[in-house]
């Protein structure tokens, strides 16, 4: 069954409309249909909203198969280790498979993939795991902010799951650089592993020292100076492809994000003994 016939099936089988399943993904009925007739293909980020809404792996959306064996209620209802495995771990995998996804795509268009195809969809992916990276960023400051404002409470469990995930999606962006943008994940790597440290240090909050606390609070300070500064990269990133390193923008994120890891990750050593 192919991916249009299994989101019409899901939909159909959630009574919901193509309205309906639009307004809970934010898009146009018109993007719900394309995707259904097979015209066009969800994004990623679209891809894993999916797999939430419908209770299903995204192996099992992604993967064609007979209809027999794409039934989603089995598949949710197995008790087999990995495929458990799979489902925990189903965001880092979306963005895997979806790779393979694509390539399988332009492999079925035309006789055989060429070199040009290939370097197309490595870009596409790559440049997908970078906008994620940012949204789960943005979602992992606004969970620390509201318990700092005391708005909410802070579970160390779901804060460990977001900077885990950022971490994953940092060493992917690296693997599939090949030589190009390497500024834009220097920049990721160091983000995702002060945000380990953070995520840590918080997950025994009774055991927190006065330090950790105002490096902590130091952390968000500068989170928020690189996440207005990453507004103006990502523009510059599109305009200047492999040169990014030259340009002012990267100079000053890449500062801050130094910043941001000595005062957390590397905390003790000096700015001249790191190098990212």
């Amino acid at each position: 069954m192919q991916l249009g016939d299994k989101l019409r099936t899901l939909r159909k089988k959630q009574g919901l409309s193509q309205e309906d399943l639009a307004e809970r993904l934010h898009v146009s009925r018109q993007s719900i249909s394309k995707w259904e007739s097979g015209q066009s293909t969800p994004e990623i980020q679209k891809i894993l909203l999916l797999c939430d809404l419908f209770e299903i792996s995204a192996d099992a959306l992604l993967r064609d198969q007979d209809s027999s064996s794409d039934n989603p209620s089995s598949i949710k209802n197995t008790q087999d280790p990995f495929l458990q495995w799979m489902k925990r771990h189903q965001r880092e995998l979306a963005i895997i498979l979806a790779f393979f996804f694509f390539v399988s795509i332009m492999l079925n268009m035309q006789a055989r993939s060429t070199i040009q195809n290939y370097q197309w969809s490595t870009t596409w992916v790559r440049d997908r795991i970078y906008v994620s990276f940012f949204d789960e960023l943005h979602r992992y400051q606004n969970h620390i902010n509201d318990y700092f404002n005391q708005e909410d409470t802070l579970d160390p469990h779901d804060l460990k799951i977001q900077s885990d995930r950022m971490f994953q999606m940092a060493n992917n962006h690296v693997g599939l650089d090949r030589g190009n943008k390497k500024g834009a994940s220097s920049i990721l790597i160091g983000i995702s592993n002060s945000a380990q440290w953070v995520s840590d240090a918080l997950e025994d909050q009774e055991s927190l020292t006065t330090n950790e606390l105002q490096r902590i609070q130091e952390f968000l300070l500068l989170l928020e100076e690189i996440l207005l500064l990453e507004e103006s990269y990502r523009e510059k990133l599109r305009t200047h492809g492999e040169n990014i390193k030259s340009t002012d923008t990267y100079e000053a994120l890449y500062s801050k994000v130094m910043e941001m890891l000595l005062l957390t990750f590397l905390y003790g050593l000096e700015a001249d003994q790191v190098r990212l």
